[in-house]
């Protein structure tokens, strides 16, 4: 069981995970183009989408979700170890502890996204109009008004916007 651990807390483990989450990124980004019909409604960071529009078509996300998981897993184990070693070599000097704040920092940002994803609010885009004056987020007039007098698309040569 040590060794396990050790494996998961190991760079190795973490590299492995960097390529799966990069080749499932990639699967998941060919899937989307593949089949736009299975990916109706879905914006943003939302992503309860694919909790209640379950099927095998996401494959790639479910997996992608688990080894996520595991690369935490693995930084928080990288982390502790990487912490005892030194605490025992330096004590609390502050500026031997930069590699390890900067792992709890991904930690960080990755739960966010998940908590954001989890809890995005559902609801179409709200497109503003030529004519539409700017009301915020609250929905009351401000005090200043805007409006659109212009709207200009520009493209590259190839078609792109």
């Amino acid at each position: 069981m040590k060794k396990l651990f050790e494996y998961l807390g190991s760079l190795n483990f973490a590299v492995i995970c960097g390529f799966a989450i990069t080749g499932l990124l990639i699967t998941g980004s060919l899937t989307m183009l593949a089949f736009p019909e299975a990916y109706k409604g879905l914006q943003g960071e939302d992503i309860k989408f694919f909790i209640f529009n379950a099927g095998p078509i996401h494959f790639w996300f479910y997996l992608l979700v688990i080894v996520f998981g595991l690369f935490v897993f693995n930084l928080f184990l990288c982390t502790l170890r990487a912490f005892k070693k030194k605490r025992q070599k330096f004590g609390w000097k502050i500026t031997v502890y930069g590699s390890t704040i900067a792992h709890i920092a991904v930690i960080m940002a990755l739960t966010s996204h998940l908590i954001s994803g989890l809890t995005v609010r559902e609801g179409m885009p709200r497109y503003i109009t030529e004519t539409d004056a700017v009301t915020g987020a609250t929905g009351k007039a401000p005090k200043l008004k805007m409006r659109i007098l212009k709207v200009d698309d520009a493209y590259y040569e190839n078609g792109e916007p």
